[in-house]
């Protein structure tokens, strides 16, 4: 009584070869297959590197504009906008701020000047 019957290893080759065949189809078309299932999303992340052992920093693309995102263990993730097409009074960018900061009012510089 055999072990492995021929029927059973053409199967399983058959299966094989329609694998390597697909990879072979992935690989030599990755470009185009990339760009056709990425085409209609909004948002993606550049890039994320570790800070440390518990942090990360992340580059994040949404509609054309860019964010750094700076998360930590058991800590509110810190948002900030990169590259934006306002200016960076309007942005809080010129002090580090996030753009939901409220920027100071003249009074309030006036007395922090004084």
């Amino acid at each position: 009584m055999d072990i492995v019957a021929l029927d059973q290893l053409l199967t399983v080759g058959g299966f094989l070869a329609v694998l390597f065949v697909a990879l072979f189809v992935i690989k030599t078309n990755k470009g185009k297959l990339k760009t056709k299932l990425t085409q209609d999303r909004r948002m993606a992340i550049g890039e994320v590197t570790a800070l440390g052992p518990d942090a990360r920093a992340m580059l994040l693309r949404i509609d054309e504009q860019e964010f750094l995102v700076v998360t930590a263990k058991r800590q509110a993730p810190v948002i900030t906008p990169l590259g934006s097409q306002k200016s960076g009074t309007e942005t809080g960018q010129e002090t580090g701020r996030a753009a939901d900061t409220p920027a100071l009012d003249a009074t309030t510089r006036a007395r922090i000047a004084a």
